[in-house]
């Protein structure tokens, strides 16, 4: 094998420029004192790229949601709780349903509604993943069929050039460790067989 020196030195010029950018951050972690405003921007960034790339389907605003509370769960301040995104907008949406002066027992049963959508929700979202996963397994499954179709057709194919000297039990096996399922035929069919391919 013949290396090409120029490709090298270019592979070698990345590795420096990657090694020179990690050195710098390093190096700027290690003398600051205050890392406020560079995580709030690579927390910006992030930010950015979550919302604006293209979302997954019915499943995009979900995973949003789920992302932001995974990086910001709800936390206790000075005795104070702040929710995270997905609870405030929770909490919004139960403010916006209740009227002015709503008694306790409106409250009450404007949670349980809340309660009720939440778990809709979910479970619509659970089922929508159990079809998906069902139907990648189904497709999974005809691909694996259609190629083990393809291997006993290939297979029966070539039989006949190879079935001197060999016993029906060790064709059986041949076939089987092919295919990686254990073959059982009756030793009828097994004749049967052999007769129709050396007839």
């Amino acid at each position: 094998m013949i290396l090409n020196p120029q490709a090298l030195l270019e592979y070698d010029d990345v590795l420096n420029l990657q090694r020179s950018s990690i050195y710098a951050q390093r190096n700027r972690v290690l003398a600051r004192s205050d890392l406020k405003d560079d995580v709030a921007e690579m927390l910006r960034a992030e930010i950015i790229q979550r919302v604006t790339q293209e979302p997954d389907g019915d499943n995009g605003p979900l995973s949003l949601l789920a992302w932001l509370e995974q990086i910001q769960p709800p936390l206790t301040v000075s005795g104070l709780i702040l929710p995270s995104f997905p609870l405030r907008l929770l909490i919004e949406f139960i403010k916006n349903q209740l009227p002015e002066n709503a008694d306790r027992q409106a409250l009450r049963q404007d949670l349980l509604t809340v309660a009720r959508l939440a778990l809709e929700a979910e479970q619509a979202h659970q089922l929508d993943n159990i079809a998906a996963l069902l139907e990648q397994a189904e497709d999974r499954l005809e691909t694996q069929i259609e190629e083990r179709l393809e291997t006993v057709d290939a297979f029966f194919d070539e039989i006949s050039e190879s079935l001197d000297g060999q016993t029906p039990a060790a064709w059986l096996s041949e076939l089987g460790e092919i295919l990686r399922l254990p073959l059982k035929l009756t030793a009828e069919i097994q004749r049967s067989f052999v007769e129709s391919r050396t007839s």
